[in-house]
């Protein structure tokens, strides 16, 4: 677990963010793993839970019983959310692949089950929309970028004028196509939990590694554990690796 304070402009109060991501429930991860990462963030007693994506890495003919029987133990007064990432729609069967089999023409009906599946668990997927989890904060989440359809238009179209906008995604690749606003944060996720803010006022990225080649790079990198709980308050980074890049890290 690592935890980061900053600032997220627009908000009157601090917020306590847990950020859970890239579970990737059934290839190498089960109940039991789940079940450690589900106390250690209800432990951080978060106000609002986010999951950031890739939740399933597997052929999902049936609901991952095992993965929302923990997720369903959550507990924030915010609400738990989600968005999807490129390994949920494998496991959607979306695609073809050695490790999900052969894709299917239905998969869209699979999502929307699943959808529902994680509704009931107390996870509300955030696909190109948004909720105003506090009067200060709107909270919105977009598909994801390589195998979902983005509706940025969609998901901030009830962002009030005032306070503060969180907008979850899974791939971070669209953060440099976001306009200029320093109310926004951005937690994006492709192999590591990370956020960032198209402002100056902003730009914060606490993982140095993943994919995404058009913000932050550096393939390989051993990635930090799935767990990543924040509250919002000042801070800057000034180390070499921030310094070498447009979207600055957190060290």
């Amino acid at each position: 677990m690592t935890r980061h304070t900053r600032a997220l402009p627009g908000l009157t109060r601090p917020v306590r963010v847990a950020l859970l991501t890239d579970l990737h429930y059934g290839l190498f991860i089960y109940g039991g793993s789940v079940r450690a990462w589900v106390d250690a963030t209800n432990a951080a007693r978060p106000e609002l839970i986010v999951l950031g994506g890739d939740q399933m890495d597997y052929r999902a003919d049936e609901p991952p019983t095992g993965l929302l029987t923990e997720l369903k133990r959550l507990k924030a007064p915010l609400g738990v959310y989600g968005v999807w990432g490129n390994h949920d729609y494998g496991s959607f069967g979306k695609y073809y692949s050695p490790h999900y089999g052969p894709r299917r023409d239905d998969w869209p009906q699979v999502r929307e089950s699943l959808r529902a599946a994680y509704a009931e668990a107390g996870v509300t997927i955030l696909r190109n929309e948004g909720r105003r989890v506090r009067e200060d904060l709107y909270l919105a989440g977009v598909d994801d970028l390589w195998e979902g359809e983005v509706d940025l238009g969609a998901a901030l179209a009830g962002k009030p004028v005032q306070g503060a906008t969180l907008l979850v995604s899974h791939n971070p690749d669209l953060l440099p196509d976001l306009p200029p606003a320093p109310a926004w944060c951005c937690a994006a996720i492709p192999t590591a939990a990370r956020f960032g803010c198209p402002s100056s006022a902003l730009r914060w990225c606490p993982a140095d590694m993943g994919s995404a080649t058009r913000w932050a790079g550096s393939r390989g990198r051993t990635a930090r554990p799935p767990t990543s709980v924040g509250a919002w308050a000042s801070a800057a980074c000034r180390c070499a690796t921030c310094a070498s890049r447009k979207w600055p890290c957190s060290r």
